[in-house]
């Protein structure tokens, strides 16, 4: 059917036992289809083999903008790790790939030297996820590496990857010298204070984040004033998602808004606070007790 249709333009296959040969058969279909741009595979045991044809057929692919290899990870961890690596390596070549999803796809820190290095040559994937991948600090640094140079990421997604306070350092060290990423999922790791301090000291520098989630991570004893302060320096940053339940999340947010407004933002694009937008008659009341005095603690 992909061979002859003209007009599909998203396919997903969601788990399936596509296998080997399954996945031959799609790269066989691809070579003719000239409409599908998005091709999701998650939490299908294509095997070794199957990645290493999928990574082929990439090097030459000139139609898909998004592929989804999400949730592979147990298959990832007995079969097809190098066939993962095989993936991120063909991306070398790709020029048309714009959205790559590699979560829960058992991304270690060697991987991650390798997806490092595809970032540093790709010109085209602006939008990345490889979240809930345990690499730890190796891979942060690899990471941060190549994102420290790589000019047309906006998007990154690094949720639940095991990322320290010494990971989260590497990662605010980028985030001084990059000037194209501006959002950054950075929710449920391990950082605690000296993450947090390195984070806001790159706020102060950085000029392309407009929204960055930290949530779920220790921020306690420093780290909320450390990045309160930041952000008086910090015309960018729209949406700042941090704490531990609603209603801190919300006070919290409330109190960044207020320094926010101190420094002339913009309010014409939407509003978030809490996660959650705020409609325009709220927000005005908000403004209106922008300059009352919030008490340091709930």
């Amino acid at each position: 059917m992909l061979k002859v249709n003209k007009t599909l333009n998203s396919i997903e296959f969601t788990d399936c036992c596509v296998g080997a040969e399954g996945c031959k058969a799609l790269v066989n279909a691809l070579e003719c289809n000239t409409s599908l741009t998005r091709l999701g595979l998650r939490s299908c045991p294509i095997g070794d083999e199957g990645y290493k044809v999928l990574a082929n057929a990439l090097k030459t692919n000139t139609t898909l903008a998004e592929i989804d290899l999400a949730g592979n990870k147990y298959y990832v961890y007995q079969h097809c790790a190098e066939g993962v690596k095989s993936i991120i390596s063909s991306l070398e070549k790709n020029t048309t790939l714009k959205n790559l999803k590699l979560e829960r796809c058992g991304i270690d820190a060697e991987t991650c030297e390798a997806l490092g290095e595809m970032l540093q040559v790709n010109r085209t994937i602006t939008h990345f996820s490889i979240a809930e991948n345990a690499f730890g600090y190796e891979g942060c640094e690899a990471l941060a590496l190549a994102l420290h140079s790589n000019k047309t990421l906006t998007s990154v997604w690094l949720t639940r990857c095991d990322i320290d306070d010494d990971g989260c350092e590497e990662l605010a060290d980028m985030l001084k010298l990059n000037k194209t990423l501006e959002s950054l999922w950075l929710d449920d790791n391990k950082f605690a204070y000296q993450g947090c301090k390195a984070l806001a000291e790159a706020l102060e520098m950085n000029k392309s984040i407009t929204y960055l989630n930290i949530e779920g991570n220790n921020l306690r004893n420093g780290g909320e004033d450390a990045l309160n302060d930041s952000l008086q320096g910090n015309d960018t940053l729209r949406t700042l998602l941090a704490g531990d339940d609603s209603d801190k999340r919300w006070y919290w947010s409330l109190k960044h808004s207020r320094v926010l407004h101190r420094k002339k933002m913009l309010l014409s694009k939407p509003f978030y606070l809490g996660g959650q937008e705020v409609p325009a008659e709220m927000l005005e009341l908000i403004v209106s007790y922008m300059w009352t005095d919030l008490p340091d603690s709930l």
